[in-house]
Parts: structure tokens; C-alpha cells; sequence
């Protein structure tokens, strides 16, 4: 319940990116942490709390936002495959992670989160420059900052023009159309 009124006041592009970061700052500091143990008992409790850091990194916005996002990015015509694909990445990532990670952690022991971090800031990175943030913005406001990404020309409302369903490939969309 907080969470939702997190997203609709801070933004979803924020709470990924800082999320994403945090994660990645954790990461980087479980490898610190693991490396330096020996010589620094106290380095136990810091792995700790990267471990509650990660955790809470995952929670500021990775964990719910890019489901709240999912439908904002797509029209309603092609939400269910989007949440789909988005459901079966997501299974299949953890998988991965799952299946993968002791024998990562072998090859490379404590750089192995290195890679987590690597990951972690690559898509923080990806979220600044790729997705557009969708607080208090319209389906159609979201399409033309797309389109402006893309160099699509956007479609400009004229004094006769009328927002109106469209029957595009089968699908209905929304469109600007000029009145005949």
C-alpha cells in the first residue's frame, strides 16, 4: 500500500534507476567485504548488511515497478503478450541466476558479484537513456516520446481533430484523426 503512493509521488524511472544503482553499489561492496574478511573480522557484518542491501535496493523499485511500467508502456491490445514475455523472462532469469551462480561463484569466488554489479548498473544506465518516465503522462503522451526517440514523426492535434478508436491490424488504437 505505501509503495503505490511511493511510485505515483516520486516516479518510476527514479525508483528503478536508484534501486538498480543501490544494488549494484551493494554488489560491489559484498566483493569489498568478502576480499578483505581475513584481515578485518568486523567485514562479516558488512557483507550482512550488503545482503539487507541488496534486498532493499530490489524492494525500492526493481521488484514492483517494472510491472506497474509494463502497462503503461503497451496498449491494452498487446498488454496480456507483454506480461507474458515479461513473466517468462523474469522465471527465467531467476532460474538462471539460481542454476548458474554456484558454479559462477566457483570459477571466480568473491568477483563473481562483480558481474551482478556490472548488470546492475548497465540497466540503471539503460533506464536513464532508454525509458522515458510515464508519471502522470497519458498512453498516447508515452507513444510520442517514443516516437521522438525514433525519429517517428509524432502526430500534431489540429483545431479538427478528434481523439478517436482506430481499427489498425485488427486492433483498436488510439489516434489522432482529422474530421471529414
Amino acid at each position: 500500500m505505501l509503495g503505490c503512493f511511493t511510485i505515483e509521488r516520486v516516479g518510476r524511472k527514479p525508483l528503478i534507476i536508484g534501486g538498480f544503482l543501490f544494488m549494484g553499489l551493494c554488489c560491489a561492496g559484498i566483493t569489498v567485504s568478502v576480499l578483505l574478511q581475513a584481515q578485518f573480522p568486523f567485514m562479516s557484518y558488512m557483507s550482512v548488511g550488503c545482503v539487507v542491501g541488496i534486498i532493499a535496493g530490489f524492494c525500492i523499485g526493481p521488484a514492483g515497478v517494472p510491472f506497474l511500467i509494463t502497462a503503461e508502456l503497451f496498449k491494452q491490445s498487446h498488454r496480456p503478450s507483454a506480461y507474458t514475455v515479461a513473466g517468462c523472462l523474469n522465471w527465467l532469469s531467476n532460474f538462471t541466476i539460481g542454476f548458474v551462480f554456484p558454479f559462477l561463484e566457483e570459477a571466480t569466488g568473491p568477483y563473481c558479484y562483480l558481474i551482478f554489479c556490472s548488470i546492475c548498473w548497465g540497466v540503471a544506465v539503460y533506464t536513464i537513456f532508454i525509458i522515458p518516465e510515464t508519471k502522470n503522462k497519458t498512453f498516447l503522451e508515452i507513444s510520442q516520446l517514443f516516437a521522438t526517440k525514433n525519429s517517428v514523426q509524432k502526430e500534431e492535434p489540429t483545431s479538427n481533430s478528434h481523439l478517436k478508436l482506430a481499427l489498425m491490424n485488427g486492433y483498436g488504437s488510439l489516434g489522432l484523426h482529422d474530421e471529414k
